[in-house]
C-alpha cells in the first residue's frame, strides 16, 4: 500500500495543493487531512477500512453510547441491496451483522455492542473513558466525567464572553420549545421548528446565544472531494489564500469521490439517486470578537447579511462557483442555550431560529424547500 497526498488524475501526489491547505488550518486541520489523504494507491474512496476518520466515528459513537444507555436499534426496511440483504428487508436488532462472528461462530448482533460498557469486551478504550470507571462497572461516575469532558472539549471557553440574552427572548424561546415539544411543526416570522424534545428555560439562570452557519449540498456536486469555506469579512480573491484567510471562520469539507474515475459502485449509485450531505459552522466566536451589545438576531442580522461570505473549491485547489452548484443551500440559524449550574452537567439547547434574509439573495443561499 502507498500512501498519497492529494492525487492528481495521473496518481501524482501535489504536495504543493496539501502544504497549501493544512497551512495555518488548526481549526479544520483534522477534517482537511480527512479530505486531502489518500491511501491504497489508485482508489481514495473504495477501500473504506482505510480512512482514517472512521477510528473517531467510533469514538464518537461510544461517547454518545455511554451518554444515552439503553438505546436500542429500532426496526427499519433495508433502503438499498447489499452483499447481504435486499432491499426491501426489515432490519432489527435480531439481524446479524455480516460478516463479523464471535469465537463460536455465532453472528453478532446489535445487543451484543449495544450496552454502556460493550466496548470492555472488545479491549480497548479512548481516552475519554477512565479505566478505573469502566472496570469497576460505575456507570453513574463515567457519565457524569464524560459530560464534564465533553463540555471541556466542545464547549465554550468562557461562557463570561457572552452578552446576556434578555429574558422577553428566553420568554419567547420557551413558547417555541412548548409548540416544538407538542409534535407540531410551526413556522412564525422567521421560527422553523422540528418537533422534538425541547426544554423549558430556567429564566434566572445563564443563557447566551449560539450562531450556525448550515449548509447542504449533494454529495457529488463537484467531480471529487471539496471544501466550503465560510468567511466574515473580506477575504483573497485567490483560492490558494483561502484557508489561510484571517476572516476565514470555517470550513466544511465533503469527502467524494470522482465518479466514473474509480470502480466504487456505491459512489455511482448515490450519485444518480442525487445523495445529500450536510453540515454546520458554528459563527459564535467570530461575532464575539466584533465585541457587539448582545447577540440578538436584530443586532447580528444586518452584519451578517452584508459579511457573510462563502466559496466551494475543488481538492486540486480551484474555485467551483456557488451559482453554478444547484444543489448548495446555505442558511443561518441562531438559537438560545442555557449552561446550567452542575459543571457536569450538558447545556440545553432550545429551538432553532433560522434567518432566512441573511443568505436568500446570494448565490447558493436559502431555499425555503431545503430541509436543513
Amino acid at each position: 500500500m502507498e500512501t498519497m497526498r492529494c492525487p492528481d488524475d495521473d496518481a501524482v501526489s501535489q504536495h504543493d495543493v496539501v502544504d497549501t491547505q493544512l497551512y495555518k488550518q488548526h481549526q479544520n486541520i483534522r477534517d482537511m487531512v480527512y479530505k486531502l489523504m489518500t491511501v491504497n494507491e489508485y482508489q481514495p474512496f473504495a477501500s473504506t477500512g482505510y480512512e482514517p476518520g472512521h477510528c473517531n466515528v467510533d469514538r464518537v459513537y461510544s461517547i454518545w453510547q455511554i451518554l444515552h444507555p439503553g438505546v436500542e436499534v429500532q426496526p427499519q426496511v433495508a433502503k438499498e441491496t447489499t452483499i447481504m440483504y435486499q432491499m426491501g428487508r426489515l432490519q432489527d436488532k435480531t439481524t446479524p451483522l455480516y460478516p463479523f462472528r464471535h469465537t463460536d461462530g455465532k453472528y453478532f448482533t446489535s445487543p451484543d455492542v449495544d450496552k454502556w460498557d460493550s466496548i470492555l469486551n472488545f479491549g480497548f478504550r479512548y481516552p475519554e473513558m477512565p479505566a478505573s470507571f469502566l472496570e469497576d462497572r460505575d456507570q453513574e461516575a463515567l457519565q457524569k466525567y464524560l459530560r464534564k469532558r465533553v463540555i471541556d472539549l466542545y464547549g465554550p471557553q468562557d461562557i463570561k464572553a457572552y452578552p446576556p440574552v434578555p429574558k422577553a427572548a428566553v420568554e419567547e424561546a420557551n413558547k417555541m420549545c412548548e409548540i416544538a415539544n407538542g409534535g407540531t411543526s410551526y413556522i412564525e416570522g422567521h421560527f422553523h421548528i422540528t418537533p422534538g424534545q425541547y426544554p423549558k428555560f430556567d429564566l434566572n439562570a445563564i443563557h447566551r446565544r449560539e450562531w450556525l452557519v448550515n449548509v447542504q449540498i449533494e454529495n457529488f456536486a463537484v467531480d471529487g472531494s471539496f471544501f466550503i469555506h465560510f468567511f466574515l469579512g473580506d477575504f483573497a480573491p485567490t483560492p490558494a489564500w483561502w484557508t489561510q484567510d484571517p476572516n476565514l471562520v470555517g470550513t466544511h469539507s465533503v469527502f467524494s469521490s470522482a465518479v466514473g474515475k474509480t470502480g466504487c459502485e456505491n459512489c455511482i449509485k448515490d450519485k444518480a439517486n442525487n445523495a445529500v450531505v450536510s453540515g454546520g459552522v458554528s459563527l459564535t466566536s467570530k461575532l464575539l470578537e466584533k465585541k457587539f451589545p448582545d447577540l440578538e438576531p436584530a443586532t447580528v442580522t444586518p452584519y451578517l447579511k452584508d459579511n457573510l461570505h462563502w466559496r466551494v473549491q475543488k481538492a486540486d485547489g480551484t474555485h467551483a462557483k456557488s451559482s453554478e452548484i444547484a444543489s448548495l443551500v446555505v442558511a443561518v440559524a441562531c438559537t438560545i442555550v442555557e449552561s446550567p449550574e452542575d459543571p457536569a452537567a450538558l447545556p440545553l439547547w432550545g429551538v432553532p431560529e433560522v434567518i432566512e434574509s441573511i443568505t436568500e439573495d446570494k448565490a447558493g443561499g436559502y431555499d425555503k424547500d431545503a430541509k436543513l
